[in-house]
């Protein structure tokens, strides 16, 4: 397998990892809006609840895995292709989103400005990395 082919999937990884981080928004997300609704059917909201507490308890894990999918991927990638800036653009804004992600581990999630903020970079984030991709 050739370095051109290893950091496509490294970024294939990185993208993977990155969709199981955002599950931990989408799962919560779910639950918060329909709870009582889900829970009409016993066998579906507990399978739910499995699913939203593995994805939840393994959220920074994901993260730390799409950042060193990144790092993989940036060296192999610049490597073959030199700077490219839509993937500089979205490296740079993933590694924002760790930062605050970092910060709020260690506030326990109770700064809400910066638990939103969190939230919308990690829209623009998806935004960046479609425009990277496509």
């Amino acid at each position: 397998m050739d370095l051109f082919l290893i950091g496509r999937l490294a970024g294939y990884v990185t993208v993977f990892f990155m969709v199981l981080a955002f599950l931990n928004f989408a799962f919560k997300f779910a639950h918060k809006k329909w709870k009582e609704t889900m829970r009409k059917k016993e066998s579906f909201y507990t399978a739910y609840r499995k699913a939203m507490t593995f994805f939840v308890k393994n959220h920074k894990r994901f993260g730390a895995l799409t950042i060193a999918a990144l790092v993989v991927h940036f060296i192999i990638q610049f490597q073959n292709f030199g700077f490219v800036a839509s993937g500089a653009l979205a490296a740079f804004i993933l590694i924002l989103q760790g930062f605050l992600g970092g910060y709020l581990s260690k506030v326990g999630g109770k700064n809400r400005l910066v638990l939103n903020v969190h939230r919308f970079i990690a829209v623009v984030l998806l935004v960046a990395v479609l425009n990277h991709v496509l």
